[in-house]
C-alpha cells in the first residue's frame, strides 16, 4: 500500500505539521545524540555536524527506516480500531505527536538527553489507555521493547568500554602510539564498514527493489569494508598527525557517520510512524500496518525537522552528551560512536525501537569508567536518569488529556 497523493485538508496539513514539530523535537535532542561526542572533543563543529548528521541519517531513514516504523505503530496499538472509528485513532495519533514533541522541546531546552522512543511510545500508550483501556494495548510488545531500552545503555556501555581498553592496551600504551594508530585506525574502520553494511545490504536494498541472500549480503559487506578501511589507509599515509588525538580524528568522522546512518535507521520512526498512520486513515476506509508502504518524500520531512531542531536547538543536548558526563577526546568520541552504532545497528536488524540516548548514553559512561568513577560526573547522570523515569508518565497523561480535549473540541 503506498501514499502516493494525499489531497491537504486542513487535517493534513495540521497532521504534517505536527509529524515535522515532533522531527523537530528529535532533532533538538535524539538526532545530538549521534554528534554530541564527536562534537564535545572538538573533532567537528556544529555546523559540520549537522551537514553531516543530515545526509546519513536520511539515507539511514529512506534506506531502512520503514521496517521499524511498521513496528512502532503495528506493535504498540490495536489498530484494527481503526476500521471502525478512524478519527479515534487519528485523534489519538496526533494528540501523541503533539504531547511527545512538547516534552523534547522541554527537555531539549534544560539540556536534557532523554529518549525520543520513550516519548512517543508513552504518549501512545497514554491516549489509548484513556480512549480504549488497558486490553488496547499491546503489552508483549511494549514488554519487549522496555527489555531492549535495558538491555541497550548496558550494551553500548559494555561494548565502548571494550573498545577504549583495546584501544589503550593496541594503541596508547605503545612504544609509538601514532604510528600504532595509523596501523590500527583501518581496522576499527572495517568494524564499523561492516556493520553499516550489513544492515544496509540484507534489509535496506529490499526498498530499492533488490533482494540479497545471506552469502551475497556478506560477500558484500566485506568488500565495501575493505575499500573502506583502504580509504582509511591511504589517508593515513597522506597525514602527519602530531599526536594520536589528531591521528584519530578522521576515524572519529567515520564512526560518526556510521552512527548518523543507524540512527536514522531506526529513530526516524518516532515521528514518521504516527504520520504515516493518519495519512493512511485519511486516504482511506481502513488500515493495515502488514501491508503500509511509505514514501520517501515523509522520510525526507522528517529529515529535515531533525536537521532544523538540531540547528536551533541540539547544541544543549549535545553540551550535556560531549562534555558534561565526561571528557571525551577523538579517540574516546569513536569508541562511543562505534560501541552505539554497534547497538543501533543489530536492534534496527531485530525491527527493535532502541533508545539511542540510552545507548549513546551509556557508551559514554563506558569511556569514562575506563579513567576510573572520578572520571564521571554523576551529578549529570543523575539529572538524565529522572527525567528517563520522568519521560513516559508525563508524555502518557500529556497525551490523554490532549486526546480528551480534541474529543471533547470535536463534540465525539
Amino acid at each position: 500500500m503506498e501514499i502516493s497523493f494525499i489531497e491537504f485538508s486542513p487535517l493534513v496539513v495540521l497532521t504534517l505539521g505536527l509529524g515535522l514539530y515532533m522531527a523537530w523535537g528529535i532533532g533538538a535532542n535524539d538526532f545530538s545524540n549521534s554528534v554530541g561526542p564527536a562534537v564535545g572533543a572538538k573533532v567537528l563543529s556544529v555546523r559540520e555536524a549537522i551537514v553531516i548528521a543530515v545526509i546519513f541519517e536520511v539515507a539511514g531513514a529512506m534506506l531502512y527506516g520503514e521496517r521499524v516504523t511498521e513496528t512502532l505503530i503495528d506493535g504498540i496499538v490495536d489498530t484494527s480500531v481503526g476500521d471502525n472509528q478512524p478519527m479515534f485513532l487519528i485523534q489519538g495519533m496526533l494528540a501523541s505527536l503533539l504531547a511527545a514533541a512538547i516534552w523534547l522541546t522541554l527537555a531539549s531546552a534544560l539540556g536534557w538527553p532523554v529518549s525520543t522512543t520513550h516519548t512517543i511510545i508513552g504518549a501512545m500508550v497514554g491516549f489509548v489507555l484513556m480512549g480504549l483501556g488497558a486490553s488496547a494495548v499491546q503489552w508483549e510488545s511494549i514488554g519487549r521493547i522496555l527489555g531492549s531500552w535495558v538491555i541497550s545503555p548496558l550494551a553500548g556501555g559494555l561494548l565502548a568500554f571494550i573498545l577504549m581498553q583495546s584501544m589503550a592496551l593496541l594503541i596508547l600504551k605503545s612504544r609509538n602510539p601514532v604510528r600504532r594508530t595509523t596501523y590500527l585506525a583501518p581496522v576499527y574502520v572495517f568494524l564499523a564498514g561492516f556493520l553499516v553494511c550489513q544492515v544496509t545490504f540484507s534489509k535496506g536494498m529490499k526498498g530499492l527493489g533488490m533482494e540479497l541472500n545471506d552469502t551475497q549480503t556478506l560477500l558484500l559487506s566485506l568488500f565495501f569494508a575493505a575499500g573502506l578501511a583502504l580509504i582509511g589507509v591511504l589517508m593515513s599515509r597522506t597525514q602527519a598527525p602530531e599526536n594520536i588525538e589528531q591521528a584519530f580524528a578522521p576515524t572519529t568522522v567515520f564512526a560518526v557517520c556510521a552512527m548518523a546512518f543507524a540512527h536514522g535507521s531506526n529513530d526516524v520512526a518516532n515521528s514518521v510512524g504516527p504520520v504515516v498512520l493518519v495519512l493512511d486513515l485519511l486516504q482511506r476506509d481502513s488500515f493495515s500496518a502488514m501491508g503500509l508502504g511509505i514514501p520517501l518524500w515523509v522520510f525526507l520531512l522528517g529529515g529535515i525537522g531533525m536537521a532544523l531542531g538540531m540547528a536551533s536547538l541540539g547544541f544543549r543536548v549535545v553540551r550535556t552528551i560531549g562534555q558534561d558526563i565526561t571528557q571525551l577526546s577523538p579517540c574516546r568520541a569513536f569508541a562511543v560512536a562505534l560501541a552505539a552504532t554497534a547497538t543501533i545497528v543489530l536492534a534496527s536488524r531485530a525491527a527493535l525501537p532502541v533508545s539511542t540516548t540510552h545507548t549513546v548514553v551509556g557508551a559514554v559512561l563506558g569511556v569514562g569508567l575506563v579513567g576510573g568513577t572520578e572520571a564521571i560526573q554523576f551529578r549529570v547522570v543523575k539529572k538524565i536518569l529522572v527525567a528517563w523515569v520522568v519521560t513516559v508518565p508525563f508524555t502518557a497523561l500529556l497525551a490523554a488529556a490532549l486526546f480528551m480535549v480534541a474529543r471533547a473540541w470535536s463534540g465525539i
